[in-house]
């Protein structure tokens, strides 16, 4: 009989740990979900779903017992220690330690570094990203030719649109500037072109890839960011060296394209 009650007891702690440990995936899984979906929204939204994974980070850590140790804390602890040398005899040092608060942005990395599981869930995050930023790259190429603005409609403000280019207007996505849009574009654009030249991709991926990269070139040409033109030009042509070939070629035509833009687009 005492040998039933115990087994009985053990089995009910193993449920109750199942589920504890069921709820804890389920919350991690939907934390980083609506993080690397709102990669590509505004900022609100972004530090909104940073906060909230930054707040089940030390839960997590607590639970598995672990440290936010990665391979780049040393390099980090360098950066950190140079930034408060620098604080340090600047000619406003209060003013400059304000800036501090903005740290907190940095726990990115230690949280998704940690909570991320296999390759496997990355993958699937980078390609939310890609979607996500896809659509609004979409959004954008509208708002250039209609001048629509939704983040400021629906706080109830009027759209602030400007007739610079071609008669249209300058895209600015979702966020408050076409300077922040580029800026936010560039690095699921840079994901993308690494796709589109990627050789294990099949032929149906790979159109349907450049279509989304057609839709992001487009929205970062209307962004009229020519800083960020630049850093696109940088990306190609550093893939066109790692690849090589054909790539490379490829690669070249897109400068020329993008480097006519450049010079001839006014910002």
């Amino acid at each position: 009989m005492l040998l039933a009650t115990l087994c009985l007891e053990s089995d009910t702690a193993r449920m109750a740990h199942g589920g504890e440990k069921m709820w804890e995936e389920k919350l991690r899984r939907a934390l980083l979900f609506f993080f690397f979906f709102s990669l590509c929204l505004p900022v609100a939204i972004q530090q909104t779903a940073l906060g909230l994974l930054l707040a089940f980070f030390p839960y997590f850590c607590w639970r598995n017992k672990t440290l936010p140790i990665t391979p780049l804390n040393r390099a980090l602890l360098l950066v950190f220690v140079a930034l408060l040398l620098s604080t340090l005899v600047s000619l406003d040092a209060l003013n400059s330690f304000a800036g501090y608060r903005k740290l907190w942005l940095v726990g990115a990395f230690f949280a998704t570094y940690h909570l991320l599981q296999k390759p496997r869930e990355l993958e699937q995050l980078i390609y939310l990203i890609v979607i996500v930023a896809t659509v609004v790259a979409v959004y954008g190429i509208v708002q250039h030719f209609t001048g629509i603005d939704w983040s400021r409609q629906i706080r109830g403000l009027e759209p602030s649109p400007a007739l610079i280019w071609f008669e249209g207007f300058r895209t600015k996505g979702l966020h408050p500037s076409g300077i922040t849009y580029a800026h936010n574009l560039l690095f699921p654009l840079s994901i993308m072109t690494a796709w589109v030249f990627a050789p294990l991709v099949s032929r149906k991926q790979r159109l349907l890839l450049i279509g989304g990269w057609a839709m992001m070139i487009l929205a970062l040409l209307f962004s009229l960011t020519r800083g960020v033109w630049v850093a696109y030009v940088v990306v190609l042509l550093v893939l066109g060296i790692v690849r090589g070939g054909k790539t490379l070629v490829g690669v070249a035509g897109g400068i020329v394209v993008l480097g006519g833009l450049l010079f001839t687009a006014g910002a």
